[in-house]
């Protein structure tokens, strides 16, 4: 009967240690919302910092889905659709979603980063009412035709992420772009077209154009032009990610054919998957339960350390 009790106890403590590690909100963190103008229209987004802690660089994060609510106060709450269950609060005021990113900003700031989690400008999220969200915030991270006008608005992130870096004042540290799912087509459109990047990393990335993500007929190395990055580049994924975008087979096949001459390759094993949407934060997919290897992983890797290729 002990060794029963014993064991239940330790089943009990193992199961509450996957719900801890995940939503970890370390103390000492700074969370903020700002707002810049940028292109006549407004950007908010989210800076994580750790008070009174010398800073080693900018950690600039793109969110998966469409881009929008994974952050916000109380009162945006009911129009973002979210409540107390699927949210991180952050300090009483300020919650994230359960993206991997999202609910990661306080641990990534507490290695001594100026985070920033940014979110989708509103002149784009006013084209998602009677459009299909993921086609157009998808456009717009890969200097598409978000708005449908014909052309192609190749500059409009560009200048949105430069009008967030020129709002910091640490803006002369060194940037490095990290996304997840569909935030990795942004990081990756970025990594060759926006000045000062010192390094990307792909996680979970969206490498399969199942859902035309991409203009017809365009893989992600295309359509992204990552190609055009040279430099430091991790890419990070689940063995077992079951998202139909994000297979493993198909992104070692991606990460193959890159042309960074300095790029790691990271794959995860473990962890647990909550939700029966394989796409969601709660899986694999979202590295769920395996957050503080997956992030240790990709500051070790920002900071030059050696990191397995096994996590």
């Amino acid at each position: 009967m002990l060794a029963l009790i014993l064991a239940l106890a330790l089943l009990l403590l193992s199961c509450g240690g996957v719900s801890k590690s995940t939503n970890y909100n370390p103390t000492g963190i700074d969370y903020k919302i700002g707002s810049v103008k940028t292109r006549n229209t407004e950007l908010k987004f989210l800076t994580a910092t750790k008070k009174n802690e010398s800073l080693k660089g900018i950690l600039l994060l793109f969110p998966g889905g469409s881009g929008v609510c994974h952050f916000g106060t109380r009162s945006e709450m009911q129009s973002c659709g979210k409540t107390e269950s699927n949210t991180v609060s952050l300090n009483g005021e300020i919650w994230v979603s359960y993206n991997f990113l999202a609910r990661n900003v306080g641990r990534f700031a507490e290695r001594g980063y100026l985070v920033v989690l940014p979110d989708m400008p509103e002149d784009v999220k006013s084209r998602f009412n009677g459009f299909n969200n993921k086609t157009v915030a998808s456009a717009y991270r890969v200097g598409g035709d978000w708005d449908g006008d014909g052309s192609e608005e190749s500059n409009d992130i560009i200048e949105d992420m430069g009008a967030i870096l020129g709002s910091l004042s640490n803006s002369s540290y060194n940037l490095y772009l990290i996304g997840t799912s569909r935030g990795s087509l942004a990081v990756a459109y970025l990594s060759g077209n926006l000045t000062g990047v010192s390094g990307v990393v792909l996680t979970a990335s969206v490498v399969s154009d199942s859902f035309s993500y991409c203009p017809s007929g365009s893989d992600f190395i295309t359509c992204t032009s990552i190609n055009s990055y040279k430099s430091r580049l991790l890419m990070v994924h689940h063995r077992d990610d079951g998202c139909l975008v994000s297979p493993y087979t198909e992104a070692k096949n991606t990460f193959n054919s890159l042309a960074s001459s300095d790029k790691t390759f990271v794959t995860v094993r473990g962890g647990s998957e909550v939700s029966s949407n394989p796409c969601k934060g709660k899986t694999y997919h979202g590295f769920y339960g395996k957050d503080k290897e997956v992030v240790n992983a990709i500051l070790d890797w920002i900071e030059g350390k050696a990191v397995p290729s096994d996590i």
